[in-house]
């Protein structure tokens, strides 16, 4: 780490001294640097869910399901994974989210606390983990905050918490932190992003019904664009990434032993005992695409609202959510011309994938949908086409992420060529925290300044964000229910 910091008594100071004071300012303006986003982030989250934390029940479609069957699950000793044994729920039982959390009952006793707790906490991984991956790939705090919003609150994102999905909410938090990994351990070797990578597989395994198959592909077109890319260093590529690969699988083996010893001897979850299943058919898989031009816009097959009901500020048809919906589209697509061109290129590759799949079996490539469908056995038990969507999002949101870091680069550039002040320079990794303090002025007041000015340009970025993407949700909150006395007895 090289550390710029001009310190007035660095000559009479201990070599050792200067390091860790060096070490402590930097890191302390790390910390005070990130807080604005992470707390709009966490602002947001908070309000998103403030009905559910408050009063009454999760208002979700498949909530009901959960916390009763979590309390049925404890009461009766079923406090184990779902391919461990049988049960006459049906539909109810296929996610392994509820095992976990029922197991959760013998510590928490409050169904409901276990519930909303899970929930809060997985919107958190979803936006921070989106805004630690953004600023990795774009170092701009606009952009990773940008990014965070525009994928952990986008309308896909909030109809899977008023559907009750958790299982889906898990695999939009976890995949991206995946896909971070797999980059790393390309890039790098890196042999702690291939120790979260087994983790995060191992916890879309165990965590969700076969969600993990969708960032299968996005693991698929990261890696062959990776190679493409740099197919000169081909060779070092894979002696860097094999190492990797092992700790990966290794660490996955571990971590889903619980899982996968069953499924060795033979066992499997009460659901998935083979057949025609209704999910797997063609006319279901239609039931749940929507058309080409709206997956592209983001928007969701499943609302879960009353008719007349918005996610958005406005309607999803409304010029008002159309215009500003295509700019941020536009915005993201100029990532490609940005040094990051190449990367962005495989993001878009990703993203236009992405959206011929949710189309469905009648979209613009229906017939290749339909060839898949026929031969992949899997692929036709993921039954809703949109949902292929969060991979979309995904990729727009870097793209946005890059596009803004791109622009504020050149504001700062400009900004510098036309001061005459100079100012000390604080660096950690890729952080120019010059850049931040320097572009008003010097000095404490500067400083309180600057902060100030670039917070109240965070939130109002954010502000826009939410209002497009979930404006109407989060001005409500989550809906709730009133269950009648009888059940809640």
């Amino acid at each position: 780490m090289q550390m710029h910091a001009h310190h007035p008594k660095s000559k009479s100071m201990p070599s050792g001294s200067r390091t860790r004071d060096s070490y402590q300012a930097v890191r302390g303006s790390f910390i005070w640097y990130h807080s604005p986003p992470l707390l709009i982030l966490i602002t947001a989250t908070l309000a998103l869910f403030r009905t559910w934390i408050s009063r009454g029940h999760p208002g979700g479609t498949d909530s009901g399901f959960l916390y009763s069957g979590m309390v049925f699950y404890r009461v009766h000793g079923l406090g184990l994974f779902t391919v461990w044994l049988s049960t006459p729920f049906g539909q109810v039982s296929q996610y392994s989210i509820y095992w976990f959390l029922s197991m959760l009952m013998t510590v928490f006793r409050s169904a409901l606390f276990i519930y909303n707790l899970a929930a809060v906490s997985i919107a958190l991984v979803s936006a921070f983990g989106m805004y630690a991956i953004s600023w990795s790939w774009g170092h701009s705090r606009l952009g990773a905050l940008a990014a965070a919003v525009f994928y952990s609150f986008s309308p896909l994102s909030a109809a899977q918490w008023l559907a009750g999905y958790l299982d889906v909410q898990i695999s939009m938090a976890l995949g991206p932190l995946m896909i971070w990994s797999v980059n790393r351990v390309i890039d790098t070797g890196s042999k702690r992003a291939a120790l979260g990578l087994g983790l995060c597989f191992s916890a879309l395994l165990l965590l969700t019904t076969g969600q993990a198959a969708y960032w299968i592909l996005a693991v698929m077109i990261f890696v062959i664009g990776k190679c493409l890319i740099n197919y000169r260093n081909i060779v070092t590529i894979v002696r860097r990434a094999v190492p990797g690969v092992v700790i990966a699988l290794a660490v996955f083996v571990v971590a889903s032993v619980v899982q996968l010893l069953p499924w060795l001897f033979g066992a499997h979850a009460a659901f998935a005992g083979g057949g025609n299943l209704i999910i797997a058919t063609l006319a279901e898989h239609a039931n749940y695409s929507m058309p080409f031009s709206d997956g592209i816009l983001g928007v969701p097959r499943e609302t879960w609202l009353p008719t007349g009901s918005n996610l958005s500020f406005t309607s999803f048809n409304s010029p008002l959510f159309i215009v500003p919906e295509t700019c941020i589209l536009v915005l993201a697509g100029l990532s490609v011309l940005t040094r990051k061109g190449s990367f962005c290129v495989i993001l878009l590759i990703l993203a236009v994938t992405a959206w011929f799949i949710a189309a469905g079996p009648y979209g613009p490539v229906g017939s290749a949908y339909i060839a898949v469908w026929k031969h992949l056995s899997y692929f036709r038990e993921l039954r809703v086409p949109n949902r292929w969507l969060m991979l979309s999002s995904f990729a727009i949101a870097i793209m946005l992420a890059i596009a803004i870091a791109a622009t504020a680069e050149k504001y700062s550039k400009f900004i510098r060529r036309h001061r005459s002040s100079r100012s000390s320079e604080i660096r950690h990794g890729h952080i120019d925290l010059d850049v931040w303090y320097s572009s008003t002025s010097r000095g404490p007041r500067g400083i309180v300044a600057a902060s100030v000015y670039h917070s109240f340009l965070l939130t109002l970025e954010a502000a826009s964000l939410l209002a497009l993407s979930c404006g109407s949700i989060l001005a409500q909150g989550l809906p709730t229910i009133t269950p009648p006395a009888s059940y809640i007895k």
